[in-house]
């Protein structure tokens, strides 16, 4: 079964996860619009009660990030993986151990003026029992997750503004 579906902003891929036929593994594959070819697998968990869900393509088409369960049972955590499979997936937010502190929801920021590229995410990291705001570098190697303070935040003109690590999405 298919549990969630992305197409990239350029409309030229597409990215599925759900459960492959034959082993009943959790998968992400990527294809091309045009539907030729098998596709490739970016993402695969043997665990089987591993869901996936919120795929989403960053705004240039070069990542794809999800929601996983595949550490902790119903804890989820947030992964991204390089939409055309050249790296495994890396998870850039943490398994809190928590169920009620894990990432509930993220978004891309859509600055693609640089190498880097960043996501903000709701959740508990820290585990202090207050779900917060948080943006990670996701092409970092080693990527880290700064606080999103309330005094950053501006919600003029109907739309969020994050002032976190001198950045604004």
């Amino acid at each position: 079964p298919i549990a969630s579906v992305a197409v990239s902003p350029d409309g030229e891929l597409v990215a599925v996860a759900g459960r492959a036929p034959s082993t009943g593994d959790a998968i992400i594959r990527v294809f091309s619009q045009g539907g030729t070819g098998p596709g490739v697998t970016v993402y695969s968990s043997t665990a089987a009660h591993t869901d996936l869900q919120k795929l989403q393509f960053s705004p240039d088409g070069a990542w794809v990030a999800f929601i996983s369960d595949e550490l902790t049972n119903g804890n989820n955590t947030l992964y991204v993986v390089p939409a055309d499979g050249s790296a495994a997936a890396k998870r850039v937010a943490p398994a809190s151990g928590n169920f009620s502190n894990d990432v509930s929801f993220y978004a891309w920021s859509p600055d693609t003026s640089t190498a880097a590229r960043y996501i903000v995410f709701g959740g508990d990291p820290v585990t202090d029992e207050d779900n917060g705001l948080w943006v990670v570098e996701v092409t970092d190697a080693n990527p880290s997750w700064t606080a999103v303070h309330d005094e950053d935040v501006m919600t003029e003109g109907g739309g969020v503004a994050f002032d976190a690590q001198h950045r604004f999405y």
